[in-house]
């Protein structure tokens, strides 16, 4: 998963499973690629925090998708 190309294509694949509204698989895949993104850093890190907030906000996981969304923040500043 370290390469860019996979990576694109990984987040590329997510977006069609959250539009299919196929979390639970979503979910397994932004598990698997998580800790990738976070080592590489920058705009993959915040990828994975906003895919993975994105997907507990759509399976009415609220409390959890706000956590993410403010940890988001906390890296890109207020504005974003």
């Amino acid at each position: 998963f370290r390469s860019e190309r996979t990576l694109r294509n990984v987040f590329k694949l997510l977006d069609c499973l959250i539009g299919q509204y196929k979390l639970n698989r979503t979910d397994v895949i932004l598990q698997e690629v998580r800790d990738v993104c976070k080592e590489l850093g920058g705009n993959w890190h915040i990828k994975a925090i906003q895919s993975l907030a994105f997907c507990r906000w759509k399976q009415y996981r609220f409390k959890e998708a706000l956590t993410l969304f403010l940890e988001q923040q906390s890296i890109m500043g207020a504005s974003a």
